[in-house]
């Protein structure tokens, strides 16, 4: 079954090849500050990469990781499966939370 790590790095994925300009202004960003930061341009550009998409990420708003997950599950029962992990069910009334999961089942 795929984990909330693999939905997020497919997605992390998808958000570099929608946004090539990103990554180019990264790489330029990289040859240019990576080895002053005691860093390799590798490491510079998985960091950076890794802010950027975590901007998109927070710009989704409230509920991000279950959005990331809506997305990137490959069926319904890994989607169920994985937000039933990322909500801890004694935050949530779980008969309530259940059935919201359920609900086109």
């Amino acid at each position: 079954m795929k984990t909330r790590k693999q939905c997020f790095d497919e997605a992390r994925q998808l958000f570099c090849q929608h946004n090539p300009g990103i990554l180019e202004q990264i790489k330029d960003q990289a040859a240019a500050h990576a080895e002053v930061l005691g860093l390799s341009e590798a490491e510079f550009i998985k960091d950076e990469i890794n802010k950027a998409f975590g901007h998109f990420v927070n710009s989704l708003g409230e509920g991000s990781t279950a959005k990331i997950i809506e997305m990137m599950a490959p069926d319904e029962a890994t989607e169920k499966e994985l937000l039933r992990g990322h909500y801890p069910f004694s935050v949530f009334n779980p008969p309530t939370f259940l059935r919201l999961l359920d609900k086109n089942s």
